[in-house]
């Protein structure tokens, strides 16, 4: 419909009104940007392969830890190589805390900084330590240029060439149990979601460390009820055969403490024990020990025990300048020894020794 011009009384023609951002851009001499079908195609195609990718890598992790609770290194090896994959990294590790230390326990990747089982202080002045400490990922995007805040770390990223690094802690019950570590030897920092996705793989680390500690706790449990068992049943059938009862006991011992040999020594007179019982050692090694008198005092774990009335743990015997029975060391090839005093209402009856 026309409407009369006031002017000439003549109709005009009603204009069609432009959306206002779209005369502006016109005015501008810009042109708007349009979409591309194929583009936004293959975009939502690369998440949802991106998608499926890292839930069939930890439907896939959680299908081994379930096959295999116990094989906790091939587990951790699994973790530490998918991470690596699926975030485009140089090398990544999993580290375990061992008291005041992180101790690396898997990796994937060519650096040789971090051999398997190697150690470092946890503390604040490099990306892993402070990420335990603070119990929080850590991310920092050129450690190289980080001298000031990360002292430590930068010297190592100058000296092996890492660059962008990012650390997130092992947590179970909000306490830290280790560590996930991955790096760049580029700058290119890692996005939210990359960060969102290290700290899944972390937490089916703690998965994995976690089953395989209560499945060896309920193991041990179990061997230490056999062992209790088979102990009471001899028991039961000797009465008078104390020698059957003593040599069950240091086999069921030995078993338990992961030990290569023990033995139970009974006192002979004031100052001297001689042993009752043995397992896991060799006829010349009997021999000699039965041949040697095992005096109350230093130079053998049996007497050093009896001479404290306490456990006595020796590291390495063949380096005691105390331990006198080199002869014995030298045909069982024993270091680590362990001794733990046999007590009955405060009365020493005899002593267990182990040896490894």
């Amino acid at each position: 419909m026309r409407r009369p011009d006031k002017g000439r009384g003549k109709a005009v023609k009603p204009q069609r009104q432009r959306p206002l951002k779209r005369r502006n851009a016109e005015k501008a001499g810009r042109k708007l940007p349009t979409i591309d079908a194929a583009e936004k195609i293959a975009l939502l195609e690369r998440r949802l392969n991106e998608s499926l990718e890292q839930q069939s890598a930890t439907s896939e992790i959680l299908r081994v830890i379930a096959s295999s609770p116990t094989e906790i290194q091939s587990v951790l090896d699994g973790i530490a190589a998918t991470a690596a994959r699926l975030l485009d990294v140089a090398d990544a590790y999993i580290m375990r805390v061992e008291g005041q230390l992180l101790k690396n326990v898997a990796m994937h990747g060519p650096s040789p900084q971090w051999a398997i089982g190697t150690t470092r202080a946890i503390n604040r002045d490099w990306v892993t330590g402070r990420a335990v400490v603070d119990r929080k990922p850590v991310h920092v995007r050129d450690l190289q240029a980080a001298r000031k805040e990360f002292p430590e770390g930068a010297a190592y990223a100058k000296h092996y060439g890492h660059r962008t690094t990012l650390a997130t802690p092992l947590l179970r019950e909000g306490n830290p149990i280790g560590a996930f570590l991955i790096r760049r030897n580029e700058v290119k920092p890692f996005t939210n979601k990359q960060i969102e996705l290290l700290q899944n793989f972390a937490s089916q680390a703690v998965i994995a460390i976690e089953n395989t500690r209560l499945l060896n706790e309920l193991r041990e449990s179990l061997q230490q009820q056999t062992a209790t068992a088979d102990v009471l049943k001899v028991i039961s059938r000797s009465t008078f055969d104390l020698k059957s009862v003593l040599n069950t006991l240091v086999e069921s011992a030995v078993r338990l403490c992961e030990a290569d040999s023990g033995n139970i020594a009974r006192p002979r007179g004031n100052d001297a024990y001689q042993i009752e019982a043995s397992y896991g050692q060799s006829a010349a090694l009997k021999d000699e020990l039965t041949r040697s008198r095992l005096k109350v005092g230093k130079g053998s774990i049996i007497g050093r025990t009896a001479l404290n009335r306490a456990t006595v743990h020796i590291l390495d015997a063949q380096k005691d300048p105390d331990y006198e029975l080199h002869a014995a060391l030298k045909i069982g090839d024993y270091h680590t020894m362990l001794g733990v005093p046999l007590l009955r209402e405060g009365n020493l009856v005899g002593v267990f020794g182990f040896s490894c």
